[in-house]
């Protein structure tokens, strides 16, 4: 339940070029890299150097950035006993529904990485919080895993720092519940999507029964001031707005209050102007 944005980062690093990639099988230079400075602690993080302060002139973006900061040390308490309790195994669905080079956006603390199976080549995962990141990152370093798989980016799911059409597949677990222009979120997983590839999308909405969803409603003010967390956002009609056939779509969670969406991206489509 996070957003993903430009923000401070504390990992501080001093910037450095490389050669490895810049996006997802693509051989340029990366933009700004933010290397670990010990080697033996594996993955990396890269920074998009971007500044949002000119298309954020509300403020928006820069206090989720935070409020996830803030959030960062307890949130895998947080969503567990969220998903124990009310969301159920969407996120286990997203992650194995996920093919190819994969974009993650809002990885957060980095729940799915470990769980992303062999039918994945490459996961590329980006998030607003450097603190959420530092999670993610020390999550991966002592997981059993080919760490040459993952890249962490510390970035803007409304701006990829990102190629054209580059990936296979976006993932995105209870993330546009809290971007501040979910719309330009997922116009940005169309356009770095390959023809055919896909939006696995599980994201809580309002529950079917009218008492529940008036409680959320009324909780949706305090909400959002105190985790940026938007409680009645309907994902679907973002994702026809954009462009992208809805494949798969089903409620799951307490209430039916949790969509699970396959949005495919069509083959003989151009990205939008």
């Amino acid at each position: 339940m996070h957003p993903d944005l430009t923000g401070a980062n504390t990992l501080r690093p001093k910037a450095q070029t490389d050669s490895r990639l810049s996006g997802i099988g693509a051989p340029t230079p990366w933009y700004r890299v933010g290397a670990i400075p010990d080697a033996r602690e594996g993955i990396r993080v890269v920074e998009s150097g971007m500044d949002t302060s000119a298309s954020d002139p509300s403020g928006e973006s820069a206090r989720v950035v935070r409020v996830f900061d803030h959030l960062a040390d307890g949130y895998d308490r947080q969503i567990t006993w969220s998903e124990r309790l009310l969301l159920g195994d969407a996120r286990r669905w997203a992650v194995a529904a996920a093919r190819g080079e994969v974009v993650e956006i809002g990885t957060g603390t980095g729940l799915n990485l470990p769980a992303y199976g062999p039918d994945v080549t490459r996961v590329t995962g980006i998030d607003i919080s450097a603190a959420m990141l530092d999670r993610a990152r020390a999550r991966l370093n002592s997981a059993e895993i080919d760490q040459d798989r993952f890249l962490l980016r510390h970035g803007d799911a409304q701006a990829l720092a990102l190629p054209d059409e580059v990936a296979d597949t976006v993932v995105s677990t209870y993330a546009l519940c809290s971007i501040p222009d979910p719309a330009a979120a997922v116009a940005e997983a169309w356009r770095v999507l390959r023809p055919g590839g896909a939006f696995v999308l599980a994201e809580h909405g309002l529950p079917d029964n009218r008492f529940g969803a008036a409680l959320l409603r009324a909780a949706e003010p305090l909400a959002v001031r105190l985790s940026a967390d938007h409680l009645s956002r309907d994902p679907l009609p973002l994702l026809r707005q954009a462009g992208f056939e809805l494949e798969q779509v089903a409620r799951s969670g307490r209430g039916n209050m949790v969509v699970r969406a396959l949005a495919r991206k069509p083959l003989s489509s151009a990205i939008p102007n």
